[in-house]
């Protein structure tokens, strides 16, 4: 049987991969492509029972273990969800922009390429 911190960890690790879900979009609404750490913490400690470092533990892991992957765009670490649909909207992003980014969209294409891997 799971210990309850074991299950809060899960909780918490779940709640991170919504919460960039949620807050991410673009195209199809008009939210960014990609979030901020700190943006989802402030999402889940505000409106949750998550401590900071809770939610930066459940982040890594969710990076190690493949479910988001981080980008720097414009000097910012950012994170989008590992899926394909999710990474080619930085990359739209990215291209409808006046000055497209190149090294995030190589960013993007390279983890497109690593995804299901």
């Amino acid at each position: 049987m799971a210990s309850s911190a074991a299950r809060g960890r899960k909780r918490r690790y779940r709640q991170v991969l919504a919460c960039v879900e949620q807050n991410t979009g673009w195209p199809e609404d008009p939210q960014p492509a990609t979030i901020t750490p700190a943006r989802v913490a402030l999402h889940l400690v505000a409106h949750g029972s998550h401590n900071q470092a809770g939610i930066d533990r459940a982040i890594q892991a969710a990076l190690e273990q493949g479910d988001l992957v981080a980008l720097d765009v414009d000097g910012e670490r950012r994170l989008v969800r590992a899926d394909p649909e999710a990474l080619k909207a930085v990359i739209g992003e990215q291209n409808c922009r006046d000055d497209p980014d190149l090294e995030v969209i190589e960013q993007a294409v390279a983890a497109l390429e690593g995804v299901g891997r």
